[in-house]
């Protein structure tokens, strides 16, 4: 399975710093669930992001672009090779 450099709260944290000042608004203390698929290739480069579960759109744009511009993806290995994965 692929994963990001620094782990699972770097990656969010930017997605936090990129959703603050939405343009849309904020949730105001509301929680929700985000499910996002993202495919990662066997170069550790986003292919594909799809948002399976998401109980409201509010951001969901700044998410994506986020994560597509993400860089710092070690993709996953199958017998120490690299292979696409999300």
């Amino acid at each position: 399975m692929a994963s990001y450099i620094g782990g699972y709260q770097s990656i969010l944290k930017q997605i936090e710093i990129a959703t603050k000042n939405c343009s849309k608004g904020k949730l105001r203390g509301k929680d929700t669930t985000l499910i996002i698929d993202v495919l990662i290739t066997d170069k550790g480069k986003v292919a594909k992001v799809d948002f399976v579960k998401a109980e409201v759109s509010l951001c969901n744009e700044d998410i994506r672009k986020t994560i597509e511009n993400s860089n710092m993806w070690k993709p996953g290995l199958i017998d120490n090779k690299p292979v696409n994965s999300y």
